[in-house]
């Protein structure tokens, strides 16, 4: 995990849980990185992903949803021009591995996680 600012007040960083700061963070990695979300009750979630290019490097990015137990690709997103920050938003279900992968700028980047409407 990589803290730009940790007393940002910017609206593009994101508020602290439970106050009115702000953060200005992501999880990073040169070229790509992954996680997993699991949904064990059958039903199609909202996943909302924030991505920031806050020190404007001239990110670009692909992120994948594939099926975790298959590795089979269930959708492909480019994102490009996030310095103001971009919400990509994905119904999953299932457990799904996430991909982020740098396609320009000097890594890829999510800065938040965000499930439901």
């Amino acid at each position: 995990m990589w803290t730009w600012e940790t007393s940002a007040s910017d609206a593009i960083d994101l508020e602290v849980p439970g106050g009115s700061a702000r953060l200005a963070a992501c999880w990073y990695a040169p070229a790509t990185f992954s996680f997993n979300v699991n949904f064990t009750d059958g039903n199609t979630h909202q996943l909302t992903l924030y991505v920031l290019d806050f020190d404007q490097r001239g990110r670009t990015e692909t992120i994948q949803i594939v099926n975790a137990a298959t590795g089979a690709v269930l959708v492909t997103q480019q994102l490009a021009n996030f310095t103001s920050g971009l919400y990509p938003t994905f119904q999953i279900s299932g457990n799904v591995k996430i991909n982020v992968t740098c396609t320009a700028g000097v890594n890829a980047v999510v800065s938040g996680l965000f499930f439901g409407a």
